[in-house]
């Protein structure tokens, strides 16, 4: 008689990985940048993306003035792309917990599924700019 293998009980386990720029960009950083970004991945795979510090935002919000805006929310939109205030150098502790901006974010698409997201890119904000195509390749 066979067995059929146990069903996995608990939450859907959250998967984060690397875009091919962001894995070789990510071990060129000094300790005191990817210790933010260790946190992020470390709070998404055992929490998803639920009750982080920092501000997590959709990358389609462009501003309308921006003469490119609507080529940039189409692309943003194409690659799902979204950025989250990481907290480096520090937070701006007058917002609240789970809007706290920061200078420095960390940009990654999210996938369809909804439990995976690919890091891209990390980057100083202001001024905000999408990730380049190049920076998207997993």
């Amino acid at each position: 008689m066979d067995k059929e293998s146990p069903q996995a009980t608990g939450p859907t386990p959250y998967i984060i990985d690397m875009s091919r720029h962001f894995s070789q960009f990510y071990l060129l950083l000094p300790a005191n940048q990817s210790d933010f970004i260790d946190e992020f991945i470390e709070h998404a795979e055992t929490n998803g993306l639920s009750g982080l510090e920092g501000r997590l935002k959709k990358s389609d919000e462009i501003p309308t003035s921006d003469r490119l805006w609507l080529t940039k929310v189409k692309y943003a939109q194409k690659h799902n792309l979204w950025h989250y205030h990481a907290g480096y150098p520090r937070w701006d502790m007058s917002k609240p917990f789970g809007d706290r901006t920061s200078e420095w974010v960390l940009h990654f698409m999210q996938h369809p599924c909804g439990t995976r997201s690919t890091l891209v890119h990390w980057d100083k904000h202001p001024p905000f700019q999408l990730p380049k195509s190049t920076q998207l390749i997993i």
